[in-house]
């Protein structure tokens, strides 16, 4: 497999276990006034931002937005409105809440499928749309891949309780838990 056998089942299992609770709860809640949904999403996601500042506004964008096209560019300009902030991680976290087909920007995935960041100093609405692009993109080849297929099987063979999961959201969690630090 592309990273080799040495996945941390166990981080793999936790880390499943808790996006299933979201996913499954996400269907059935106004997320917008849901604390419990909201303390567990930011636990899982690690968003740490003032809950009068940005939370409940975040929280109010993706309830509103259940059930509605949603694209990373749309909610990465209504993130920026809020604080003046660029949030690319979470912008796409909410992306792939609302559709599970989506990938997500996480710091550990892109060191893991080679994708560079730019300083933050760099980083513009603009940079980051044509990153989380590259992401989708690298997605897309690599789901074809024997890799891709042999990361699958062994995920479905180890969690079949959770094979309802997209497979996007199985190499996530699978690339997520490699950590090189």
């Amino acid at each position: 497999m592309i990273f080799g056998n040495d996945y941390n089942w166990e981080k793999i299992q936790s880390g499943a276990a808790k996006y299933d609770f979201l996913m499954k709860r996400f269907l059935e809640t106004d997320v917008s006034k849901d604390d419990e949904f909201q303390r567990k999403f930011t636990g899982f996601y690690k968003i740490r931002r003032s809950k009068t500042l940005f939370l409940n506004k975040y929280y109010n964008l993706m309830e509103s937005l259940k059930g509605n096209p949603a694209t990373y560019s749309k909610i990465i300009k209504e993130l920026n409105s809020f604080k003046n902030t660029i949030e690319a991680s979470f912008a796409s976290k909410m992306l792939a809440t609302l559709n599970p087909d989506m990938p997500v920007w996480d710091q550990y995935v892109l060191e893991n499928i080679g994708i560079k960041v730019p300083q933050q100093y760099r980083k513009t609405i603009s940079v980051c749309i044509g990153i989380y692009n590259e992401i989708v993109k690298w997605y897309k080849n690599f789901m074809n891949t024997q890799d891709a297929q042999e990361m699958l099987f062994a995920f479905n063979k180890k969690f079949p309780e959770y094979k309802h999961f997209s497979d996007i959201k199985k190499i996530d969690l699978m690339l997520w838990q490699k950590r090189t630090k």
